[in-house]
């Protein structure tokens, strides 16, 4: 088993070599220096490149005693000492190419495992805002999707170095039979190669707009899924939506149609090359030199070896150009994550001071465009708030008056674009730390739950399921708490286990975002006079954003906003 401190310095050196021609753009030239010059910073183990020699060495030398026989039996002679090494070198050529495929694919999955670690732990320390500017979908695809084409085309690609190699050996050992067929099959494949460029820069077009296509119907299946309810309420709106998944469906198929007509093109000529080699040494070798019969047959012989290199060559071209692809859209993802890890200060001193509440002084916050970043979307602005432990604050307001997002930058969610917030007798920067965020545990309207209860010890554990008892759906779940299946819950009962978990948490300040929305009436009368109460006894700094004003008089202060807004409206 692979050690993962350990640098997999053979992958990431074949990695780095593919992305070569993604480096200084698409059409980035590669030439043997840079390949030199990559093997030696990389440090590549000798492993790769001794397994390609030894297989194409006893492949080339299986090809020699198959001549050398054939040429003993017109001579009605027969040697078992080249059976012998027959046999000797087929295992040798079969070891070392089995060694070849497994090893440097094992090296090529370490070197992706340990690439995509570090792009796992750059995107959890992003901000929301992040997140969302870089949009649900995309991340996924940047977590999950490219890495499985790449994957994919991991041990079609080894095949084909290895092809790559035994072309190298058996044209040598051609050149020696005849130079003239050498240089007939030189011109042959030199242009065959000239083709393959040029279908390669089709497939790397076609390959691209399929992406653009696939994402975009990613998007409308999100909708379909997400609006579903929005969808079967409007039949113009599902009829239009309807339309543009069709519409995207349709250039999918197009472009897929496309790609594969382009690979099957690579793949037929890779097969009649080989063909075409071995009728040129037949049909046009001899009236360019004077070579005896027996000689032709050795050459013939010779060319139909390179058939099976030819065609793990052509084979992998096309799992080249996929590669490729996937390994450039990883490499866009990871630059756009380092752009925003860039943007964000590194914090490390955490205060020692007991909380004492939190001091909100004038914040405000203005939503981005995704993709510009200028200030042009709603704002917040002047929220003043002074929060203290054993309290509870309620924040009103209409829809879009700011109330969600006002919450998400006092959490540290959001970093805010102006004022101060202090906690913990500090100043806390625009981009909340980690110690702040600590501070916090909360179920917002988006909230989510995750199948396991992370973070919580045997304590967390223990206080999870007292509460999961208190609000009465502890049987609705396994008795193991290690895993949460929430397939049979309702919507009530998902928000009162993603409350328990973060009572279970026990931070100093609970942040609720209309958690009380989709409860009974007798769930909810529980909620406001006897479980917030108790917390505040306990301590706990509440914050909760309601629509409920039968229970107005439950908090100990209330504020509106209004239009980005914060004003205090209700205190003691």
């Amino acid at each position: 088993m692979s050690n993962p401190g350990k640098p997999r310095r053979t992958g990431a050196f074949l990695l780095r070599l593919l992305g070569r021609s993604n480096q200084r753009g698409d059409q980035a030239p590669f030439s043997l220096p840079a390949f030199l010059d990559m093997w030696q910073q990389q440090g590549a183990r000798g492993f790769l490149m001794a397994y390609a020699v030894l297989s194409a060495a006893a492949g080339t030398g299986i090809l020699v005693l198959l001549n050398t026989e054939a040429e003993l039996l017109e001579k009605q002679g027969y040697s078992t000492l080249l059976a012998v090494f027959f046999i000797v070198l087929l295992l040798v050529y079969r070891f070392s190419q089995r060694m070849l495929v497994a090893n440097a694919a094992a090296e090529i999955e370490e070197s992706l495992h340990e690439r995509r670690q570090t792009i796992v732990g750059k995107t959890l320390n992003l901000s929301l805002r992040d997140i969302e500017n870089l949009r649900g979908e995309r991340v996924v695809n940047g977590l999950s999707a490219s890495y499985d084409s790449l994957s994919q085309a991991v041990v079609p690609l080894v095949s084909g170095l290895e092809g790559l190699v035994m072309l190298v050996f058996m044209y040598g050992y051609l050149l020696y039979l005849s130079p003239a067929a050498g240089l007939l099959t030189a011109v042959v494949a030199g242009l065959s190669v000239l083709g393959y460029l040029s279908l390669n820069r089709q497939l790397d077009t076609t390959l691209r707009e399929t992406e653009e296509s696939s994402q975009r119907f990613q998007s409308y299946a999100t909708a379909l899924v997400q609006g579903n309810k929005e969808l079967r309420l409007n039949a113009q709106r599902r009829a239009g939506l309807e339309h543009d998944m069709v519409e995207t469906s349709g250039l999918m198929a197009k472009n897929r149609s496309t790609s594969a007509h382009i690979l099957a093109q690579i793949l037929t000529t890779g097969t009649s090359v080989s063909y075409l080699l071995a009728g040129s040494v037949v049909f046009v070798l001899p009236m360019l030199a004077d070579i005896p019969g027996a000689d032709i047959s050795r050459i013939v012989m010779a060319v139909l070896f390179l058939i099976g290199p030819v065609g793990s060559l052509a084979n992998s071209i096309q799992h080249f150009v996929v590669a490729r692809f996937a390994l450039r859209s990883i490499e866009q993802f990871e630059r756009r994550i380092d752009e925003c890890v860039a943007a964000t200060p590194e914090h490390t001193d955490i205060p020692a001071a007991p909380f004492n509440g939190l001091q909100l002084e004038h914040v405000g916050y203005q939503h981005r465009a995704a993709q510009t970043g200028n200030a042009a979307g709603f704002c917040i602005d002047d929220i003043c708030l002074d929060l203290r432990p054993g309290e509870i604050v309620f924040i009103t307001g209409g829809n879009g008056s700011g109330k969600t997002t006002a919450l998400r930058v006092l959490t540290g969610l959001y970093p805010r674009d102006s004022g101060s917030i202090k906690a913990l007798g500090t100043t806390v920067p625009a981009h909340a730390p980690q110690w702040y965020c600590n501070l916090f545990a909360g179920v917002f309207s988006d909230y989510h739950v995750f199948p396991r209860a992370y973070g919580l010890d045997d304590t967390g554990l223990l206080i999870l399921e007292q509460w999961l008892t208190r609000l009465g759906i502890r049987s609705k779940l396994p008795d193991d708490l290690s895993t949460l299946e929430t397939e049979a819950l309702s919507t009530g009962q998902k928000k009162r286990l993603a409350l328990a978990l973060a009572l279970a948490e026990q931070r100093p300040v609970l942040v609720l975002d209309e958690w009380a929305a989709d409860q009974d009436p007798a769930t909810r009368k529980v909620f406001y006079t006897e479980i917030l109460p108790e917390l505040k006894t306990q301590g706990k700094a509440i914050i909760c954003i309601t629509h409920d004003d039968h229970y107005f008089d439950c908090a100990d202060r209330r504020f509106h906003m209004s239009e980005g807004k914060m004003t205090l409206v209700d205190a003691p």
